[in-house]
């Protein structure tokens, strides 16, 4: 079984994967964006904050 953190770097990782076939620069860059905000997320989950994490608003 994954861990939350594993599942959060394996989402960043597919945005990176699609970021790259993007067709325009505004895709590639969203994209970009949404897997930095995973990998954020990935690196402070043992630090709940009291904000909803992305992952919970994007889902």
């Amino acid at each position: 079984m994954l861990t939350r953190a594993q599942q959060l770097q394996d989402r960043a990782q597919k945005c990176r994967e699609l970021a790259d076939t993007a067709m325009t620069d505004e895709g590639r860059s969203i994209l970009f964006e949404i897997a930095q905000r995973y990998e954020r997320e990935a690196s402070a989950v043992e630090a709940p904050s009291s904000r909803p994490a992305f992952s919970e608003v994007a889902a």
